[in-house]
C-alpha cells in the first residue's frame, strides 16, 4: 500500500509483495542450473557429434540466462524486503528491476524459441548424448510452461482501473471525471462477480443482474477510496489482531485491579445492608467504581436495562432455542450431519434413514431437489427427530436468492416449523453480498422499515413457494391449534425474520428464533418492531452478527490505521501471522509511537502516527450514506459468552447468558474466536449445558 506503479499504471500488487515469488523463482532457476551443470559435465565428451556444437551453444545460453535471471531476482528480493509497508520510497528501484527482469524474460523467450526450432526441427540430433538431448527437451517444455504461468500471473495482477491519474472529488464531487471513474469501478466489481457466478442458476434474470450491480456498488463504495492490495489487508488484519489482543489483556488487568480495590472498599464499610455486588459488565464496572469512590456508596445491581437477570419466560425461550437448533442443523443436509455428528456414528445413523431408489416410491411428504436416496431428507429426520409424517415439505433447490428450507410439524411444542438453511454455497454468498437496505413490502409493515436487500429477496421467494404449495392452509386445517415458528441460522436467520414480519398479520402468535443472524439486517425501527416475536441468539465474538456495512467500513479504517502505524516489513508480518496460526508463537509487530502528536492524522475518529499518505491512495473522498446508515440484528438478543478462566474456577456454569443491547453488535471484534464462534456446535453445547443445569426450573418438557 500503495499498489506498485509500473509501465505508467498501478497493479494489484504491492512493491513489497515479491519476496515469495522471487524466492520460488530463484529456487527453480537454481535447480535447473545445477541440473544443467551436472548434465554438461557428464556429457561433455559425447558432444563431438555433428550437432554437438549447437547443443553446447544452447547449454551455454541456458547458463547465462539462468545466472542473469537469478541475479536480477536476488536484487529485486533485496529491494522488496526493504523497510515497512508505507515506505515506498525505499523500494523505488523495484520497478527498474522488474523492467530488467522482463527484458531477460524476452531474451529467454527468444532463446527458448530457438531451442524449440533446433530440437524439434531436426537441427540437434545427437545419439551419442541422449541425456543432454533429453535435458534440453525437458528444459524447453518446462520453460514454456513457466512463461505461461508468468503471463497468467501478469493477467491476474492487471488492474483495469489502474491508471495513475488522480480524481479529486473534494473540489467537485459532481464532476464528470469522478462520476465516470466511479461507474467504471462499480462495473468492474460487478463483472468480476458475474464471471465468478456465471454457471449458477437462478430465477428472475433481471433481479439477479440488479443484484450483481448492487454487489459491485457495495465493493466500490468500500474499496474505491484506497489503494491497498490483498496482502496489505492480511498484514493489517494481523497487526490489528495483535493490537486488539494487547488492549484486551490490558483491560483484563485493569478489571482485576478494580475488583481488588472494590473488595477493599467493601471490607471498609461497616453497614452490611449497603453491601451489593457489581455485575461484571465491560465498560460499566469502571464507571461505577469511579462513582463509588466519589460518593463513598455502593452501586446496586440495577445498572442497566439490558443486563437484567433471566426470567422464567427467558429460561423457557432458551429451552425452545435449544430444541429448535436441531431443526436448524437439519437444514444443512447430509454433509452437515456427518460433520456435526461424526463422533456419534453419523454415517451409520444416516444409513438407517436413507431410502434407496426413492425416486420410484411414493412419500407422505414432498421433496424438491434431493438425490435419489433422499440423503438430505434423511439428515433432517435424524437431526430433528422427525418421522416421515412430521415432515411436510422440503426444498433443496438452491439458486441465487432461493435458499434451502423445509416445513415440518413439531408435536412436542405444538408448532409448525419452517427452517431455513444458512450460507453454505456460492449462491448464498451472492445473497449475503446484496447488502444495501430496501423497504420491506409486507402488509402491516410501516414504509420506513428497511432490511437487507438480499434477505428480502430470499424471503420473498420462500413465501412464494409456501403460497404456491398451499402449505400453511393445509397444515392449519389439520392442526388448527398449532403455532407458526420460523427458525434459521446466519442467512437463514435473516430470512426467517423477514418471513415472520410478512406473516405476522396473518399469524399474530408466530415466533422467530434467529441463530447467529447476519449483521445489518434491519433498521432500528424494524429491529424494535420484531422484539415482540423474534429472539436472536449470538455466541461469543461471532463475526457474522456484527458484519454490517458501517462495521465493515470501521474495520477497514482500523486496518488502514494499523498499516500506517506499522514499522515491520510485510513479509515478516505474514511470517509472524503464520507462525502464530500454526505454531502459537507470540511474535510482536513493531508500531510507531502513537503519542507523537506532531505526525498524526485523523481517520474515523482516531489519531494515529503515520507518514504522509501518497496522493494516489485516495481516488475520492465522499462517503455514501449507506456506509453510515445504522442497521441492526432483530428482536431481543441473547448473548452467550464463555466465562474467563473457567477451568480455574470452582464449580458454576461454563457459559454466561444475558440480554444484550443491539448497539453492542455494531462493531466487529477482532479476536482468535471471531470465526470459530460462528460454528453452531459451540452454541449447541452451551445451550445444552444450560438446559441440564436448569432442569428443575423448566416447566416445559421437550425430552
Amino acid at each position: 500500500m500503495p499498489a506498485l506503479v509500473a509501465f505508467g499504471r498501478r497493479w494489484k500488487v504491492g512493491s513489497d509483495d515479491f519476496v515469495l515469488p522471487g524466492l520460488i523463482d530463484v529456487s527453480l532457476k537454481f535447480c535447473w542450473f545445477v541440473a544443467a551443470v551436472i548434465i554438461y559435465v557428464k556429457n561433455d565428451t559425447y558432444l563431438e557429434c555433428p550437432s554437438g556444437r549447437h547443443m553446447r551453444i544452447y547449454i551455454y545460453g541456458i547458463f547465462v540466462s539462468l545466472l542473469v535471471i537469478m541475479l536480477v531476482d536476488l536484487v529485486a528480493m533485496k529491494t522488496t524486503m526493504t523497510s515497512y509497508i508505507m515506505d515506498t520510497e525505499a523500494r523505488r528501484f523495484l520497478a527498474p528491476c522488474i523492467y530488467i527482469r522482463l527484458c531477460c524474460e524476452a531474451a529467454d523467450v527468444c532463446w527458448n524459441l530457438l531451442g524449440t526450432i533446433w530440437v524439434y526441427g531436426g537441427t540437434i540430433n545427437c545419439n551419442e548424448a541422449p541425456e543432454a538431448l533429453a535435458f534440453i527437451k525437458r528444459f524447453i517444455i518446462c520453460n514454456w510452461m513457466s512463461l505461461g504461468v508468468l503471463a497468467l500471473f501478469m493477467f491476474w495482477l492487471f488492474d483495469p482501473l489502474g491508471g495513475t491519474k488522480t480524481i479529486d472529488s473534494n473540489r467537485d464531487p459532481l464532476n464528470l471525471s469522478y462520476q465516470s471513474f466511479y461507474q467504471k469501478h462499480e462495473s468492474a466489481w460487478s463483472n468480476k462477480w458475474k464471471r465468478c457466478c456465471c454457471y449458477l442458476g437462478g430465477g428472475d434474470k433481471e433481479t439477479i443482474d440488479e443484484g450483481f450491480q448492487e454487489i459491485g456498488k457495495v465493493f466500490s463504495m468500500v474499496l474505491r477510496d484506497h489503494d491497498f492490495v490483498s496482502t496489505d489487508v492480511m498484514s493489517g488484519f494481523i497487526g490489528l489482531f495483535q493490537r486488539e489482543q494487547e488492549k484486551r489483556l490490558q483491560g483484563d488487568a485493569n478489571e482485576n485491579s478494580l475488583e481488588d480495590n472494590y473488595k477493599k472498599l467493601v471490607q471498609s464499610i461497616d453497614n452490611e445492608n449497603h453491601h451489593r455486588i457489581i455485575a461484571r459488565q465491560p465498560g460499566v464496572q469502571k464507571q461505577q467504581f469511579t462513582l463509588m469512590m466519589k460518593n463513598l456508596s455502593i452501586v446496586t445491581e440495577d445498572y442497566d436495562d439490558y443486563s437484567r437477570s433471566l426470567s422464567s419466560d427467558a429460561i423457557e425461550d432458551i429451552v425452545l432455542v435449544n430444541h429448535y437448533l436441531n431443526f436448524v442443523l437439519g437444514s444443512y443436509g447430509w454433509m452437515g450431519f456427518v460433520s456435526n455428528y461424526y463422533k456419534n456414528r453419523a454415517v451409520r445413523r444416516l444409513w438407517q434413514q436413507i431410502q434407496f431408489c426413492s425416486c420410484f416410491r411414493s412419500h407422505s411428504f414432498k421433496v424438491v431437489g434431493d438425490n435419489c436416496c433422499l440423503c438430505n431428507t434423511a439428515a433432517i429426520k435424524e437431526t430433528a427427530s422427525l418421522t416421515p409424517e412430521d415432515l411436510y415439505y422440503a426444498s433443496f433447490k438452491n439458486k441465487i436468492y432461493e435458499p434451502i428450507f423445509y416445513v415440518a410439524t413439531d408435536h412436542k411444542t405444538k408448532s409448525i416449523v419452517v427452517s431455513i438453511r444458512g450460507t453454505l454455497s456460492l449462491e448464498d454468498i451472492v445473497a449475503d453480498l446484496t447488502i444495501l437496505p430496501i423497504t420491506i413490502d409486507a402488509p402491516g409493515i410501516p414504509p420506513n422499515y428497511k432490511a437487507y436487500h438480499g434477505v428480502v429477496l430470499c424471503a420473498t421467494n420462500v413465501k412464494k413457494t409456501l403460497t404456491e404449495e398451499n402449505i400453511f392452509q393445509e397444515l392449519m386445517v389439520k392442526y388448527p391449534d398449532y403455532n407458526l415458528v420460523f427458525v434459521g441460522a446466519s442467512l437463514g436467520a435473516g430470512v426467517a425474520t423477514i418471513l415472520g414480519m410478512m406473516y405476522l398479520q396473518q399469524f399474530p402468535t408466530l415466533k422467530v428464533f434467529a441463530i447467529s443472524p447476519i449483521g445489518g439486517l434491519l433498521s432500528l425501527e424494524a429491529a424494535k418492531f420484531c422484539e415482540s416475536f423474534t429472539m436472536s441468539i449470538v455466541y461469543g465474538d461471532d463475526l457474522i452478527p456484527r458484519l454490517s456495512l458501517p462495521a465493515i467500513d470501521e474495520l477497514k479504517n482500523k486496518i488502514i490505521n494499523t498499516i500506517l502505524d506499522c514499522r515491520t516489513p510485510k513479509y515478516q508480518i505474514l511470517l509472524k501471522g503464520l507462525s502464530r496460526l500454526f505454531c502459537g508463537a507470540d511474535s510482536k509487530i513493531k508500531f510507531c509511537e502513537e503519542n507523537n502528536s506532531a505526525n498524526h492524522t485523523h481517520i474515523s475518529g482516531k489519531f494515529i502516527g503515520k507518514p504522509e499518505v501518497p496522493k494516489h491512495c485516495a481516488r475520492g473522498r465522499e462517503k455514501s450514506n449507506v456506509l453510515t446508515y445504522p442497521m441492526f440484528i432483530p428482536g431481543r438478543i441473547l448473548h452467550i459468552t464463555e466465562r474467563l478462566n473457567w477451568s480455574e474456577l470452582q464449580g458454576g456454569l461454563r457459559w454466561q447468558m444475558r440480554w444484550a443491547d443491539r448497539a453492542e453488535f455494531g462493531e466487529i471484534i477482532v479476536s482468535p474466536r471471531m470465526f470459530k464462534d460462528h460454528m453452531h456446535f459451540r452454541m449447541q453445547k452451551a445451550l445444552h449445558e444450560f438446559v441440564v443445569a436448569n432442569r428443575d426450573s423448566i416447566t416445559i418438557n421437550l425430552m
